[in-house]
């Protein structure tokens, strides 16, 4: 039996999805408990776990292919979309909040290019050939409210030290939580293309 393939779950920068979650942890209490629950079901679904159980009673016609998640007995909810191989993060909050969102966003789709299958999103997780995961998933839980770029949190460390070239420097200092997977894939090749190039010219 062929087990089908875990979809990626990514979500869009329009969306604003990384905005509510912090809204949501800062807010505290009912909201913060909310927003731990969500986290732990992302984690869920970036591993192929289904979590049938926390989807609401009530089905949602406002937007195709768009399921609901329970969060605390039915005061909060996550919305997702499932489609083509992905699952999409679109919004989180309380019941109220995620109705009206839904009412703005009433008819919402999301394609994937036939031919290239690419689709301007944020990715969170990645699956690689043969079903094996480079990540755990999207880890919500260490989203900062500043958001600085990751080599500005590390103490006493300079890129220059072992980067020469202006261009990777800057775009290595810009990479943040909003950073897409293809951010990250296009600097790293850049890179390895750089040594690639030093070292063939090392050894002419």
């Amino acid at each position: 039996m062929i087990t089908p393939p875990i979809p990626k779950v990514v979500y869009l920068n329009e969306s604003k999805f990384r905005d509510v979650m912090l809204s949501l942890r800062r807010r505290g209490n009912a909201h913060q408990r909310a927003y731990d629950k969500a986290c732990s079901l992302i984690t869920g679904l970036s591993y192929g776990m289904e979590e049938l159980n926390k989807l609401t009673n009530k089905g949602e016609s406002r937007i195709k292919h768009c399921r609901k998640y329970d969060l605390s007995q039915d005061a909060h909810r996550l919305v997702t979309l499932h489609t083509d191989g992905y699952i999409y993060l679109l919004h989180v909050g309380t019941h109220e909040e995620v109705d009206k969102w839904l009412d703005q966003n009433r008819g919402l789709t999301i394609t994937v290019h036939a031919e290239t299958k690419k689709i301007q999103v944020t990715h969170v997780t990645r699956i690689e050939e043969g079903g094996a995961r480079e990540s755990a998933g999207p880890n919500f839980s260490a989203i900062t409210d500043e958001n600085i770029p990751y080599l500005k949190r590390l103490d006493g460390f300079d890129v220059r030290e072992l980067l020469a070239q202006p261009f990777l420097i800057k775009q290595l200092e810009a990479l943040n939580e909003n950073s897409t997977e293809d951010d990250i894939q296009e600097i790293t090749a850049h890179i390895a293309e750089s040594d690639s190039l030093l070292t063939h010219r090392v050894e002419g």
